[in-house]
C-alpha cells in the first residue's frame, strides 16, 4: 500500500533502503492506471527498480495502515461536506462527465464516496490488486542520465513475466 512495506520489507526497510540508494519513489494512480515515479542517481537505477517491483507485485496489506488510510479518507470526504470548492469541484465533474454509476469513471457524489470508502475491506484491496495489477500493458519512460539498453533488460527481468488475470482493456468514455 501507500507508504508500507512489501512481503519481503517493512516500511523502514524499504524507505531506509532507499536513502542508501539516494532515491526516492512516489506511488500514485487513478482509474486505470498507476505511476511510480523515481528520481536517483544513474548507478543505483537497477536496484530501485527491484525495490518499485517489489512494492508494485508484492504490497504487503498491512490491516493496520489500511484501517488508517481508511480513516483518514473519510475524514478528508467529511470535511468536503462543507468545504465549497470541493462541492463545487464534485458537481462540476458530475455535470461534465457525466457517466452512469456502474461505470468506471463514474464521478459519485461525496455521500456515495463515504458509503464506498466505509465498506471497502483489505481483502478488497487484495483482491483487486490480484485481479488487476501486471505489466502486460505498463508503459516505462525514462529521462536523463541512464543507460537505457541496461535498464530494459532489468525491467523485462523484474516484470516481464508479470501479468494480470483479468486483461487490460481501455474504459469506453
Amino acid at each position: 500500500m501507500r507508504g508500507g512495506g512489501t512481503e519481503t520489507l517493512t516500511g523502514q526497510q524499504r524507505q531506509e533502503s532507499l536513502d542508501i540508494l539516494r532515491a526516492s519513489v512516489q506511488g500514485g494512480g487513478d482509474v486505470g492506471r498507476t505511476t511510480f515515479v523515481i528520481e536517483t542517481i544513474r548507478s543505483s537505477v537497477p536496484a530501485v527498480l527491484a525495490l518499485v517491483a517489489d512494492m508494485a507485485r508484492q504490497p504487503r496489506f498491512d490491516s493496520a495502515e489500511f484501517e488508517q488510510l481508511k480513516q483518514q479518507r473519510i475524514a478528508e470526504l467529511e470535511q468536503e461536506r462543507s468545504d465549497p470548492q470541493a462541492l463545487a469541484f464534485n458537481a462540476f465533474e458530475r455535470r461534465t462527465n457525466p457517466h452512469l454509476p456502474n461505470h468506471p469513471l463514474y464521478t459519485p457524489t461525496i455521500e456515495e464516496s463515504i458509503k464506498s470508502t466505509t465498506g471497502s475491506t483489505l481483502a478488497d484491496a487484495r483482491n483487486f490488486h490480484s485481479r488487476y495489477y501486471g505489466a502486460s500493458a505498463a508503459d516505462l519512460v525514462l529521462i536523463g542520465d541512464i543507460d537505457s539498453s541496461a535498464v530494459l533488460v532489468t525491467a523485462q527481468k523484474l516484470f516481464g513475466d508479470w501479468t494480470a488475470p483479468e486483461k487490460f482493456a481501455r474504459i469506453p468514455e
